[in-house]
């Protein structure tokens, strides 16, 4: 744990986090990619949809500290998370990103929030949400599975909770969907930036 935004901690390339609160209310987890010199490379950080470079006091505004994500790990809630590629290429993708002012799509927690783009950058293209996966698994842990079972074991309450049963159904389906379809549509984007990228900037 670091417990300042000190830039001597940190190296070029390296995927920073901070834990902060919606609505003062919810945690959640920023990312971005740090340049070096106190500058990291922020996505949608406040609520905009692009990419722009920050100050490293600006990224930790109100939170405690500032932590660099651990890649090539396994979790039982989030899966594998693959290892960085060199700090050349991290830095090569997060600048690809900077000359756009629109991304293909709006900002969204679900499918498409600063730690699909951080992780797109640092991991060579993988482009998942660990945070928005680790959601899906507590709900199935918590809430679906307990109240399914108590549904099976309970006629009377299944008869009552089926309507709820299906809506929640539904939901998780089209949660799903928007997630992947969002991941997918970025991707498809974002491939070729980065190799229109290379081909200008002379990067094998």
């Amino acid at each position: 744990m670091l417990e300042s935004a000190d830039r001597r901690q940190f190296r070029p390339g390296d995927h920073l986090t901070v834990r902060r609160w919606w609505q003062n209310v919810i945690p959640y987890s920023h990312h971005g990619v740090y340049e070096g010199d106190g500058v990291v490379i922020d996505f949608g950080g406040d609520a905009t949809d692009h990419v722009k470079r920050v100050s490293l006091a600006y990224f930790q505004r109100e939170s405690p500290r500032v932590e660099v994500v651990e890649h090539g790990r396994y979790t039982l809630t989030t899966g594998y998370l693959p290892p960085a590629v060199k700090p050349q290429e991290i830095l090569g993708r997060a600048r690809c990103l900077l000359g756009h002012r629109v991304l293909p799509q709006p900002y969204n927690v679900i499918g498409f929030n600063c730690e699909h783009i951080a992780n797109w950058c640092v991991a060579g293209g993988y482009c998942e949400s660990h945070q928005t996966r680790q959601f899906f698994a507590l709900k199935a842990r918590l809430v679906d599975g307990p109240f399914g079972l108590a549904v099976i074991r309970i006629p009377k309450l299944g008869q009552k909770a089926f309507p709820w049963v299906v809506a929640s159904f539904l939901l998780s389906v089209a949660v799903r969907t928007t997630y992947d379809r969002e991941i997918k549509r970025f991707y498809e984007w974002a491939e070729p930036a980065w190799q229109r990228y290379c081909a200008e900037n002379g990067i094998a």
